[in-house]
């Protein structure tokens, strides 16, 4: 995935991944081994399967799940999205949390993040 060019982040790494945090956003990349959606889903949302009600899309190689939801945090309300890329053996995930009162504004640019999403070959 690109990350927008005038994009202001820092960048936090952890065991799973990595946390992009921008002025009214947060991406978050994380890979977990393959299996059960339902435990990924709640690990990267906080939200079990059933809750989210996830759009599955299968490929010829990989499936991918997305989904989006709303939140409250100490910060005020958010608006997520997910992508999970299951090829058999990790789930790869997107995940985007956005200040819900710049939601629309950002539309564009989370869009654009979101169809950027793939397996790239090497």
């Amino acid at each position: 995935f690109s990350i927008p060019d005038d994009a202001t982040l820092s960048v936090m790494n952890s065991a799973n991944g990595q946390s992009y945090e921008g002025d009214h956003y947060q991406i978050i990349v994380q890979t977990y081994a393959s299996g059960d959606v339902d435990q990924t889903l709640q690990l990267v949302t906080g939200y079990r399967k059933d809750q989210l009600k996830p759009m599955k899309v299968a490929g010829e190689t990989y499936s991918k799940y997305v989904c989006a939801w709303s939140a409250v945090s100490e910060e005020g309300d958010l608006v997520g999205r997910c992508a999970i890329l299951d090829d058999g053996v990790y789930h790869y995930c997107l995940t985007v949390l956005v200040d819900a009162r710049m939601a629309g504004e950002l539309r564009q640019d989370i869009d654009a993040l979101f169809a950027d999403y793939s397996f790239e070959a090497y």
